[in-house]
């Protein structure tokens, strides 16, 4: 988020649509954002200039994000979305007409009585609570299917304005539920034209009177993204994430074992040393991986320290494929499971890392807690997948904190389990999955993340 003159500019991973209140006179306005979280924005805007006095975010509630504005004096605003994917830029601007909402009725006048005495007694009328009336809900007046290539494929939907829109993807499945918006009797509940290599098919239905979902069943993982469209509506790519397609044998990938030497990692509570899991793990994943016929580098094969430049380096120097971190986690004694991180919002990324947490969640022994951002861990992300210019992720495969992940990840058994996991959802991630939609979907659990994700190390 940033201010510029009278211009405020939201910026999120996928399309932001407000609804907008105001209070204190006008000179406050609110803006909500459903489906969506703050994230790394701070708690409170220092950088701000007039019209805007104060600028200030938070979390409304679990899937609401505010923003809200105090202003020197009553604007008008209006919304455009910019050439710039997944970004609105809220202006301000006399010349622009209000946005009319809805405003406490007065009071009604006192009631006067006299009691047996002769006293004056006054009473106030009960206070009338404001009236807000629905919006009418956008109506999305078709659907369109584009086959741009065996890799890609876009859906198109018009609609006079660009609603708020709440994504859900759980293996082979995306879901778009479209805020206070209804789909056209004469849209179909199915669109017959979406044969596709990277989908199942199409579906749409009104799931309420001011709610529209559209539901895309994959045929394989892959990357999407939802953008605005200034004349309105919305479109949604559909592509194969980069390095995938064709077959696993080939490929270079780094192994990396977190930690080493003088560096010992986290200390299970059973005594255990990180390092010492990480390098048992990364091995056995290398074997994984080249019986499958990938080419693997491992970044250290002995307790040796290597720095995260380094780390970084070998692959960039090989110019690897994929590169898959390999660490044990640590925090209080209550958290457990694994995490794979992808960095920032990459979606090739993102889609690796849900593939490894998929096969992750049915191996069994340490649950998966689900593929996350690093960027809620730090505002840059981890240092070793920012340097990486190959397609990376981390793997923290439990909690060495914790009681039962520690008792596990030193185990030879669960140790190739997880080895095996990691390289099946690599192997998904590159070849596709016969069977990816009818395997278990990850449940995934988000953790909290700080109010300030820290500075990244290095």
């Amino acid at each position: 988020m940033e201010i510029i003159g009278s211009d405020v500019r939201v910026t999120g991973t996928l399309p932001l649509s407000p609804k907008v209140s105001t209070t204190n006179g006008g000179k406050t306005v609110i803006f909500d954002f459903l489906g969506a979280e703050v994230g790394l924005l701070p708690r409170n805007l220092t950088a701000v200039s007039a019209p805007v006095k104060n600028a200030r975010t938070g979390q409304f509630d679990s899937d609401t994000a505010r923003v809200v504005l105090d202003l020197t004096a009553p604007r008008p605003y209006t919304f455009v979305a910019p050439s710039v994917p997944s970004t609105i830029a809220v202006l301000s601007s006399p010349a622009m007409q209000p946005v009319i909402v809805a405003t406490a009725p007065v009071n009604p006048p006192v009631s006067i009585t006299v009691d047996a005495s002769g006293k004056t007694v006054a009473k106030s009328a009960p206070i009338v609570k404001p009236v807000t009336k629905p919006s009418v809900p956008t109506v999305l007046k078709g659907v369109r299917f584009v086959n741009v290539s065996d890799t890609q494929a876009k859906i198109i939907v018009d609609a006079p304005n660009a609603p708020a829109i709440k994504t859900l993807l759980t293996r082979a499945r995306l879901t778009l539920d479209v805020q206070n918006g209804v789909f056209s009797p004469t849209t179909g509940t199915t669109l017959p034209e979406a044969s596709h290599p990277l989908l199942r098919g199409v579906q749409t239905v009104n799931t309420s009177a001011t709610t529209a979902q559209m539901v895309i069943d994959l045929s394989r993982a892959v990357n999407y993204t939802v953008r605005l469209n200034p004349k309105g509506g919305f479109v949604i790519d559909l592509t194969l994430p980069k390095g995938a397609g064709g077959r696993i044998a080939g490929k270079l990938i780094v192994v990396d074992p977190g930690h080493g030497g003088t560096d010992g990692g986290a200390r299970g509570v059973n005594g255990a040393q990180e390092k010492n899991v990480a390098l048992a793990i990364a091995r056995k994943l290398a074997n994984e991986l080249r019986d499958r016929g990938a080419n693997v580098i491992l970044t250290r094969d002995s307790d040796a320290f290597v720095t995260l430049g380094e780390r970084s380096e070998i692959a960039n120097r090989a110019g690897a494929d994929l590169f898959i971190a390999v660490h044990a986690d640590s925090a209080g004694s209550a958290a457990m499971g694994s995490n794979t991180y992808y960095h920032l919002s990459d979606p090739s990324g993102r889609t690796l890392a849900t593939c490894v947490a998929d096969r992750v969640a049915v191996m069994g022994g340490i649950r998966s807690r689900g593929a996350r951002s690093d960027g809620k861990m730090y505002t840059n992300g981890f240092s070793v997948l920012r340097r990486t210019n190959a397609l990376s992720i981390l793997c923290e495969t439990g909690y060495m904190s914790n009681r039962h992940d520690s008792a596990l990840l030193v185990q030879p058994d669960m140790q190739t389990r997880i080895a095996r996991a990691i390289a099946s959802g690599v192997q998904d991630y590159v070849e596709g999955n016969p069977d990816y939609a009818s395997e278990p979907a990850t449940e995934t659990t988000e953790v909290a993340a700080s109010p300030s994700p820290i500075p990244s190390p290095g």
